[in-house]
């Protein structure tokens, strides 16, 4: 910064400092959330799996998920009236995911993926974590659309597990 300087807005980021223990954080949800993170583990429609340096992973179809993801989110906003999409941002900065950037990302061994899937294998959604103590990174998310067949509560599931990774790993910020 400084006088005369151009400047652009970025997408901001939230900063959650995890408390000590699971059950504290738990407690501190409304009982809506908590109800909702647990549908989804109870839920047998659902399978999720998780893991750091994933090679088993189709990145050109995860690739694809998250760029969909972005535009419909960004079309919503729009149609919706919305001056800018969040907190005065009045485009999406982001360039379009690459399969071989996500391909390499998945693939780092500090970086755990967890994938949402139906019972028949379909693509729900997924999640990337940077899985580091100092901080880590609720990095990714896309899902399908209800009106697709998507599942609601995966966002809210997914940063549950990378809430609980976090305070397990002792992990400053989040």
């Amino acid at each position: 910064s400084g006088p005369g300087r151009a400047r652009r807005q970025i997408d901001p980021a939230a900063v959650l400092r995890p408390p000590a223990t699971v059950d504290e954080w738990r407690a501190g949800l409304d009982d809506e959330v908590r109800t909702g993170i647990d549908a989804i583990e109870a839920d047998p429609g659902v399978c999720t799996d998780v893991g750091a340096g994933r090679g088993d992973l189709d990145a050109t179809e995860l690739a694809a998920l998250l760029n969909a993801h972005r535009a419909r989110q960004d079309a919503r906003a729009w149609a919706g009236g919305q001056r800018s999409r969040f907190a005065g941002l009045h485009m999406d900065t982001r360039s379009p995911v690459s399969p071989a950037y996500l391909d390499a990302l998945l693939r780092r061994p500090n970086v755990l993926t967890r994938t949402y899937r139906t019972s028949s294998g379909r693509l729900l959604g997924f999640a990337t974590m940077i899985d580091e103590r100092n901080p880590a990174a609720f990095h990714h998310w896309a899902a399908v659309p209800r009106s697709d067949g998507g599942r609601p509560g995966l966002h809210r599931h997914a940063y549950a597990q990378a809430v609980t990774r976090a305070i397990e790993r002792g992990a400053s910020e989040l």
